[in-house]
């Protein structure tokens, strides 16, 4: 069924994409444990001077970073969900006009909270460590950032890879002339009552669905209160 096909389709972008942003969890922690064990910061620990989470995790420097990579991934999927819903007439797209670029965007943009996450919780541990000594910090964040960095990876990658892939259906299917949009319940997603409820409701393409009281465009829509967005597989159908 297309839904099957649909599914094994968004396993093998997931699977693509955990290698990048593994890649760059990978990254940041070597850099993040390279600063926070450096000579310089030990001295200043060990003098009581204040540290500062961004003496060892610049979160500009990791933002524009993620930007970077996610603009590669992120494209991808959605120019993927174009063309499943395009597909021989793929060459009928606008691929220069505006609006892809603010969907792409869009995505990115909500991307940068995987860093304020990391940020928000080094920030924590900073304070909790207050005083002790310089080496128990540092044994405590290189746990906590690759037990972090595992567990999140698979959410992050479910999340966008599922959102953006949506994002490009729905914008294939505005330009390919559609008129309608279904929502199609993800086999697996049993336990997401909000979604059953909305499953199978079709409307206007330019309409929203309304999903736990939250007004949202498409399966992944940021808009959406988190807890529904979050590892959501749901896609969409056109007519």
């Amino acid at each position: 069924s297309n839904t099957q096909r649909r599914s094994r389709q968004l396993d093998r972008l997931e699977a693509s994409v955990t290698l990048q942003v593994a890649s760059f969890f990978k990254r940041q922690q070597r850099v993040v444990m390279e600063k926070a064990n450096s000579k310089k910061l030990k001295e200043r620990w060990d003098s009581s001077e204040e540290v500062a989470v961004d003496d060892f995790f610049d979160i500009d420097v990791w933002n524009r970073q993620l930007k970077t990579d996610g603009n590669t991934w992120i494209s991808a999927v959605f120019l993927d969900g174009a063309i499943d819903v395009a597909e021989s007439r793929f060459d009928t797209l606008d691929m220069e006009g505006k609006q892809i670029q603010e969907l792409i965007q869009d995505r990115i943009s909500n991307l940068l909270l995987v860093n304020t996450t990391t940020n928000i919780n080094l920030q924590k541990m900073l304070e909790a460590y207050k005083g002790r000594p310089h080496a128990s910090f540092v044994s405590e964040l290189q746990k906590w950032m690759g037990d972090s960095f595992t567990k999140r990876i698979k959410t992050i990658v479910r999340t966008e890879v599922s959102g953006a892939f949506n994002a490009g259906l729905l914008w294939a299917a505005r330009q390919l002339g559609f008129t309608k949009k279904t929502w199609v319940h993800a086999a697996g997603e049993d336990g997401r009552t909000e979604h059953l409820h909305v499953s199978s409701a079709t409307i206007g393409i330019d309409e929203n669905f309304n999903v736990e009281g939250k007004s949202v465009r498409f399966p992944g829509d940021f808009e959406g209160d988190g807890t529904s967005v979050i590892n959501c597989r749901c896609t969409l159908s056109f007519a």
